[in-house]
């Protein structure tokens, strides 16, 4: 039966690749991890005067009736960073509006329009995980600092609601860089010697000390790719040397695919930047497995000294 209906923001966080994580670590630790951090993603949502509705484990629904878009993008900012420290992603996204409060089987639980809004945005790139969505129309209920720290992210169709202005929420305090599973006896902490990629019988070696270089399908580009379909842009990756690590920004409509070679794992890069691997590979503009001759895959791996 339902309560009450008041106006609410609706945070949606997701965390990602729960699969591979407990098939590297196995249940017991995987399970221990995700507890711990939704677990300090709850205690986030209350110190912004919000409330966890519910959770399937991996996953929570809070809602914010105080300053709902403040409290609410404020408390998503504050679980990215958290995710971050656990080596972990997130997927989030946030919406403001009617809410119906009522129980389903003696539980707690949100219903209507706006809850299935932030629903639909949280995994709007369901490849890519590191994103606070929220729609372009709420940015004048925000603070001046938080409407600052967003990013248009272009008009997408989305079902149940049709097409939306959407906006991303910068959680860093300087230039995104996605956290990644890849982090850790994979990443390279040490100094930075090169970067050798190789397309074919190309092969190319970039020193630690290079300026940032674009690939695509440009003239003028470091490495040049040719795309018939023309799914790699003109400036479609930027390669760049910082602070001991190599770092891959896709710049791109289509998305960078990457490779981990220790742990063969794939990520979908759209937008975002990214601490390689050691050793791995880029499929540009769409998937590895829609790439068999790998006539836009690079290998790449990081020298060290």
């Amino acid at each position: 039966m339902i309560s009450r209906i008041n106006t609410c923001g609706v945070l949606f966080a997701d965390i990602a690749g729960n699969t591979a994580l407990r098939q590297r670590l196995g249940d017991a630790e995987a399970g221990r991890g995700i507890r711990s951090l939704i677990g300090t993603m709850s205690a986030a949502v209350a110190g912004y005067g919000g409330r966890v509705i519910k959770s399937d484990g991996d996953d929570i629904l809070a809602v914010f009736e105080n300053q709902p878009a403040i409290d609410s993008a404020n408390a998503a900012i504050a679980i990215q960073l958290l995710a971050q420290e656990a080596g972990l992603a997130l997927y989030v996204g946030l919406h403001v509006g009617p809410v119906e409060f009522c129980e389903v089987l003696g539980r707690p639980d949100v219903l209507g329009q706006t809850v299935n809004f932030a629903a639909r945005l949280h995994k709007l790139v369901p490849d890519a995980p590191g994103y606070i969505f929220i729609a372009r129309e709420l940015l004048h209920d925000l603070t001046p600092e938080l409407a600052a720290r967003t990013e248009p992210f272009g008009v997408r169709a989305i079902k149940g609601i049709g097409e939306v202005a959407v906006c991303t929420l910068q959680w860093r305090e300087a230039q995104t860089v996605m956290p990644t599973k890849f982090a850790g006896a994979g990443a390279v902490s040490a100094p930075v010697l090169g970067l050798v990629i190789r397309h074919g019988e190309t092969s190319r070696r970039l020193a630690g000390s290079a300026p940032p270089v674009l690939i695509g399908r440009a003239k003028d580009a470091f490495l040049r790719l040719d795309d018939p379909e023309l799914k790699i842009s003109s400036g479609h990756l930027k390669l760049e040397p910082r602070a001991g690590l190599w770092f891959a920004q896709d710049k791109s409509r289509n998305g960078t695919w990457l490779k981990d070679a220790a742990g063969g794992e794939e990520l979908h890069l759209l937008g975002v930047e990214l601490a390689l691997p050691r050793t791995g590979a880029l499929c540009l503009g769409r998937r590895f497995a829609e790439d068999p001759a790998q006539s836009f895959t690079l290998q790449f791996e990081i020298v060290m000294a």
